[in-house]
Protein backbone atom coordinates (compact mmCIF):
# COMPACT_ATOMS: atom_id res chain seq x y z
CA UNK A 1 0.00 0.00 0.00
CA UNK A 2 1.41 3.85 -0.76
CA UNK A 3 -0.08 7.13 0.19
CA UNK A 4 -0.67 9.82 -2.33
CA UNK A 5 -1.31 12.98 -2.26
CA UNK A 6 -0.41 16.84 -2.02
CA UNK A 7 0.27 18.96 1.52
CA UNK A 8 1.15 22.53 2.00
CA UNK A 9 5.21 22.17 2.46
CA UNK A 10 4.67 22.88 6.65
CA UNK A 11 2.44 20.28 7.24
CA UNK A 12 3.78 17.15 10.14
CA UNK A 13 3.41 14.75 6.44
CA UNK A 14 4.61 11.31 8.18
CA UNK A 15 2.35 11.78 11.23
CA UNK A 16 -1.03 12.30 8.41
CA UNK A 17 0.34 9.67 6.45
CA UNK A 18 0.17 7.22 9.49
CA UNK A 19 -3.12 9.01 10.51
CA UNK A 20 -4.22 8.06 7.03
CA UNK A 21 -3.27 4.23 7.20
CA UNK A 22 -4.42 3.75 11.34
CA UNK A 23 -7.49 6.41 11.05
CA UNK A 24 -9.98 3.47 12.26
CA UNK A 25 -7.91 1.70 14.48
CA UNK A 26 -7.33 4.97 16.34
CA UNK A 27 -10.74 6.01 16.29
CA UNK A 28 -12.73 2.66 17.89
CA UNK A 29 -9.45 2.65 20.65
CA UNK A 30 -10.03 6.56 21.50
CA UNK A 31 -6.80 7.67 20.27
CA UNK A 32 -8.78 9.66 17.76
CA UNK A 33 -12.24 11.47 19.12
CA UNK A 34 -14.83 11.72 16.57
CA UNK A 35 -15.54 15.22 15.99
CA UNK A 36 -19.45 15.76 16.10
CA UNK A 37 -21.33 18.73 14.27
CA UNK A 38 -20.74 21.59 16.34
CA UNK A 39 -17.59 20.19 18.26
CA UNK A 40 -14.00 22.32 18.30
CA UNK A 41 -11.35 20.25 19.16
CA UNK A 42 -10.76 22.08 22.07
CA UNK A 43 -14.03 21.07 23.71
CA UNK A 44 -14.81 17.97 26.36
CA UNK A 45 -15.46 14.92 24.64
CA UNK A 46 -18.62 13.39 25.86
CA UNK A 47 -18.13 9.61 25.49
CA UNK A 48 -21.71 8.75 26.23
CA UNK A 49 -23.15 10.68 23.54
CA UNK A 50 -25.44 8.39 21.20
CA UNK A 51 -24.27 10.33 18.35
CA UNK A 52 -20.47 9.21 18.99
CA UNK A 53 -21.74 5.30 19.85
CA UNK A 54 -24.03 5.30 16.47
CA UNK A 55 -20.92 6.77 14.23
CA UNK A 56 -18.57 3.99 16.20
CA UNK A 57 -21.14 0.96 15.81
CA UNK A 58 -20.91 1.62 11.83
CA UNK A 59 -17.24 2.36 11.76
CA UNK A 60 -16.90 -1.49 13.12
CA UNK A 61 -19.50 -2.86 10.41
CA UNK A 62 -17.35 -0.71 7.92
CA UNK A 63 -20.60 1.78 7.30
CA UNK A 64 -19.22 5.12 8.19
CA UNK A 65 -18.56 6.57 4.98
CA UNK A 66 -17.26 9.89 6.80
CA UNK A 67 -15.98 10.96 9.97
CA UNK A 68 -13.61 13.81 11.32
CA UNK A 69 -10.80 13.86 14.30
CA UNK A 70 -8.43 16.40 15.95
CA UNK A 71 -4.65 15.50 15.54
CA UNK A 72 -1.82 17.62 17.21
CA UNK A 73 0.98 17.69 14.42
CA UNK A 74 4.25 19.64 14.55
CA UNK A 75 2.33 22.25 12.54
CA UNK A 76 -0.17 22.68 14.76
CA UNK A 77 -3.29 21.46 15.33
CA UNK A 78 -5.05 19.89 12.42
CA UNK A 79 -8.49 18.65 11.45
CA UNK A 80 -8.64 15.26 9.39
CA UNK A 81 -11.93 14.59 7.30
CA UNK A 82 -11.61 10.70 6.65
CA UNK A 83 -13.76 9.60 3.61
CA UNK A 84 -13.89 5.57 3.64
CA UNK A 85 -14.60 3.48 0.55
CA UNK A 86 -17.96 1.61 1.63
CA UNK A 87 -20.20 1.31 -1.44
CA UNK A 88 -19.33 0.30 -5.27
CA UNK A 89 -19.87 3.92 -6.32
CA UNK A 90 -17.26 5.42 -4.07
CA UNK A 91 -14.77 2.23 -5.35
CA UNK A 92 -15.56 3.49 -8.68
CA UNK A 93 -14.50 6.85 -8.67
CA UNK A 94 -11.47 5.97 -6.13
CA UNK A 95 -10.41 3.65 -9.13
CA UNK A 96 -11.50 7.09 -11.67
CA UNK A 97 -9.21 9.48 -9.13
CA UNK A 98 -11.80 11.15 -7.55
CA UNK A 99 -12.13 10.40 -4.21
CA UNK A 100 -14.54 12.43 -1.81
CA UNK A 101 -11.43 13.87 0.42
CA UNK A 102 -9.31 15.02 -3.20
CA UNK A 103 -13.14 16.66 -4.20
CA UNK A 104 -13.38 18.06 -0.80
CA UNK A 105 -9.66 20.29 -1.19
CA UNK A 106 -10.45 21.38 -4.80
CA UNK A 107 -13.70 23.05 -3.58
CA UNK A 108 -12.02 24.21 -0.07
CA UNK A 109 -9.21 26.04 -2.67
CA UNK A 110 -12.12 27.30 -5.04
CA UNK A 111 -14.41 28.72 -1.91
CA UNK A 112 -11.09 30.18 -0.12
CA UNK A 113 -10.60 31.91 -3.02
CA UNK A 114 -14.29 33.69 -3.20
CA UNK A 115 -14.21 34.39 0.80
CA UNK A 116 -16.78 32.37 1.48
CA UNK A 117 -15.09 29.23 3.24
CA UNK A 118 -14.79 29.22 7.06
CA UNK A 119 -11.16 26.79 6.97
CA UNK A 120 -8.30 26.13 4.86
CA UNK A 121 -7.49 22.83 3.37
CA UNK A 122 -4.06 21.93 3.81
CA UNK A 123 -4.61 19.08 1.62
CA UNK A 124 -5.21 15.67 0.66
CA UNK A 125 -4.08 12.11 0.98
CA UNK A 126 -5.39 8.60 -0.60
CA UNK A 127 -4.46 5.66 1.39
CA UNK A 128 -4.34 3.03 -1.95
CA UNK A 129 -3.21 -0.46 -2.71
CA UNK A 130 -2.63 -0.33 -6.77
CA UNK A 131 -5.24 1.15 -8.46
CA UNK A 132 -7.29 0.82 -5.57
CA UNK A 133 -8.35 3.46 -2.88
CA UNK A 134 -8.42 2.28 0.27
CA UNK A 135 -9.57 5.73 2.60
CA UNK A 136 -8.95 9.14 1.45
CA UNK A 137 -7.87 12.46 3.99
CA UNK A 138 -8.93 16.06 3.61
CA UNK A 139 -6.76 18.07 6.02
CA UNK A 140 -7.86 21.41 7.04
CA UNK A 141 -7.16 23.84 9.59
CA UNK A 142 -9.54 24.06 12.90
CA UNK A 143 -11.83 26.82 12.90
CA UNK A 144 -11.68 29.97 15.40
CA UNK A 145 -13.09 28.42 18.55
CA UNK A 146 -15.54 31.81 19.20
CA UNK A 147 -17.12 31.61 16.21
CA UNK A 148 -20.83 30.66 16.74
CA UNK A 149 -22.71 28.37 14.52
CA UNK A 150 -25.42 30.12 12.80
CA UNK A 151 -28.31 27.62 14.10
CA UNK A 152 -27.33 29.24 17.57
CA UNK A 153 -27.39 32.94 16.37
CA UNK A 154 -30.45 32.99 14.26
CA UNK A 155 -32.77 31.04 16.86
CA UNK A 156 -31.38 33.90 19.53
CA UNK A 157 -32.39 36.80 17.33
CA UNK A 158 -35.30 35.14 16.43
CA UNK A 159 -37.09 34.97 19.69
CA UNK A 160 -35.37 38.30 20.56
CA UNK A 161 -36.66 40.00 17.41
CA UNK A 162 -39.07 38.02 16.04
CA UNK A 163 -39.65 38.30 11.90
CA UNK A 164 -36.99 40.87 11.71
CA UNK A 165 -34.19 38.45 12.23
CA UNK A 166 -34.96 36.56 8.67
CA UNK A 167 -33.63 39.69 6.65
CA UNK A 168 -29.91 39.38 8.13
CA UNK A 169 -30.18 35.67 7.52
CA UNK A 170 -31.40 36.45 3.89
CA UNK A 171 -28.87 38.88 3.08
CA UNK A 172 -26.83 36.31 4.07
CA UNK A 173 -27.84 33.57 1.61
CA UNK A 174 -27.85 36.12 -1.07
CA UNK A 175 -24.47 37.01 -0.46
CA UNK A 176 -23.17 33.93 -1.47
CA UNK A 177 -25.55 33.40 -4.13
CA UNK A 178 -24.73 36.65 -5.59
CA UNK A 179 -20.93 35.07 -5.79
CA UNK A 180 -22.36 32.13 -7.79
CA UNK A 181 -21.47 30.23 -4.77
CA UNK A 182 -24.07 27.21 -4.32
CA UNK A 183 -23.77 24.81 -1.18
CA UNK A 184 -25.47 21.74 -1.83
CA UNK A 185 -26.17 20.60 1.93
CA UNK A 186 -26.76 24.06 3.47
CA UNK A 187 -27.72 23.87 7.27
CA UNK A 188 -27.07 25.73 9.85
CA UNK A 189 -24.68 23.69 11.68
CA UNK A 190 -22.76 24.07 8.51
CA UNK A 191 -22.20 27.91 8.85
CA UNK A 192 -20.43 30.15 11.34
CA UNK A 193 -20.80 33.62 11.88
CA UNK A 194 -17.32 35.26 11.15
CA UNK A 195 -18.47 38.65 12.19
CA UNK A 196 -21.07 39.75 14.25
CA UNK A 197 -22.86 43.21 15.03
CA UNK A 198 -25.41 42.68 17.79
CA UNK A 199 -27.82 45.38 19.04
CA UNK A 200 -30.48 45.46 21.71
CA UNK A 201 -32.93 47.15 19.39
CA UNK A 202 -32.25 45.69 15.91
CA UNK A 203 -31.38 42.40 14.67
CA UNK A 204 -27.72 41.80 14.71
CA UNK A 205 -25.97 42.06 11.64
CA UNK A 206 -23.17 38.99 10.66
CA UNK A 207 -21.49 37.36 7.53
CA UNK A 208 -21.53 33.53 7.53
CA UNK A 209 -18.29 31.35 6.49
CA UNK A 210 -18.88 27.67 5.32
CA UNK A 211 -17.75 24.26 6.19
CA UNK A 212 -18.74 20.47 4.71
CA UNK A 213 -17.81 21.83 1.22
CA UNK A 214 -17.39 18.20 -0.71
CA UNK A 215 -20.53 19.28 -2.29
CA UNK A 216 -20.89 22.77 -4.00
CA UNK A 217 -20.92 24.75 -6.75
CA UNK A 218 -19.39 27.36 -8.27
CA UNK A 219 -21.68 28.43 -11.11
CA UNK A 220 -25.13 29.34 -9.74
CA UNK A 221 -27.75 28.26 -11.51
CA UNK A 222 -31.81 28.25 -11.05
CA UNK A 223 -32.42 24.94 -9.46
CA UNK A 224 -29.72 25.25 -7.26
CA UNK A 225 -31.33 28.41 -6.10
CA UNK A 226 -34.23 27.39 -5.27
CA UNK A 227 -32.70 24.06 -3.89
CA UNK A 228 -30.59 26.62 -1.04
CA UNK A 229 -34.05 28.31 -0.33
CA UNK A 230 -35.79 24.91 0.34
CA UNK A 231 -33.04 23.73 2.84
CA UNK A 232 -33.19 27.32 4.75
CA UNK A 233 -36.94 27.05 4.99
CA UNK A 234 -36.42 23.22 5.71
CA UNK A 235 -33.89 23.57 8.07
CA UNK A 236 -33.23 27.22 9.15
CA UNK A 237 -36.31 29.61 9.17
CA UNK A 238 -39.07 28.44 11.62
CA UNK A 239 -41.71 25.78 9.54
CA UNK A 240 -44.45 28.73 9.85
CA UNK A 241 -46.28 30.20 6.50
CA UNK A 242 -45.60 33.82 7.70
CA UNK A 243 -41.90 33.49 8.11
CA UNK A 244 -41.34 31.93 5.66
CA UNK A 245 -43.31 34.19 3.33
CA UNK A 246 -41.09 36.76 5.15
CA UNK A 247 -37.84 35.20 4.21
CA UNK A 248 -38.50 34.48 1.10
CA UNK A 249 -39.51 38.03 -0.10
CA UNK A 250 -36.16 39.40 2.05
CA UNK A 251 -34.01 36.72 0.36
CA UNK A 252 -35.50 38.20 -3.47
CA UNK A 253 -34.75 41.97 -2.14
CA UNK A 254 -30.71 41.46 -1.44
CA UNK A 255 -30.16 39.05 -4.12
CA UNK A 256 -31.79 41.16 -6.53
CA UNK A 257 -33.53 38.69 -8.07
CA UNK A 258 -37.34 38.29 -8.92
CA UNK A 259 -38.07 40.83 -6.52
CA UNK A 260 -41.76 41.63 -8.47
CA UNK A 261 -42.56 37.94 -8.11
CA UNK A 262 -41.64 37.01 -4.94
CA UNK A 263 -44.82 35.40 -4.22
CA UNK A 264 -44.92 32.77 -7.17
CA UNK A 265 -40.71 32.13 -5.96
CA UNK A 266 -42.50 31.31 -2.65
CA UNK A 267 -44.83 29.03 -4.14
CA UNK A 268 -42.13 27.59 -6.04
CA UNK A 269 -39.73 27.11 -3.07
CA UNK A 270 -43.17 25.29 -1.14
CA UNK A 271 -44.03 22.75 -3.79
CA UNK A 272 -40.35 21.59 -3.81
CA UNK A 273 -40.32 21.48 0.45
CA UNK A 274 -43.31 19.69 0.40
CA UNK A 275 -42.19 16.98 -1.90
CA UNK A 276 -38.44 16.55 -0.34
CA UNK A 277 -41.09 16.31 3.12
CA UNK A 278 -42.27 13.64 1.40
CA UNK A 279 -40.04 11.36 0.05
CA UNK A 280 -36.92 12.48 2.29
CA UNK A 281 -38.90 12.99 5.98
CA UNK A 282 -35.84 12.26 7.95
CA UNK A 283 -32.82 13.93 6.14
CA UNK A 284 -30.51 15.55 9.09
CA UNK A 285 -27.60 15.33 6.94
Amino acid sequence: MRVVGTLLPDEDRQLLEEAIYEAPKWVLARRAPILLHGQHPEDEFDPADERLDKKLSLLRKNKLKRYVFPLKTSAGMRVVKIGEITTFGNALQGLLGQSISRKEHAYQEQAQALGVAATSSQGYLELREGPRLIRSANIQKPLPKEWPLLDDVFAKEYEKHGLAALEPLAECIAHIHKKKFFHADLKGFHAYISKLEESDDTPAQYACLWIDLARCGFNLSHRQRIINLYQTLRFIVPMQEEPQKVFIKAYCKAAQWQENASDKIYQKVQKFLTYKLRTHPNALA
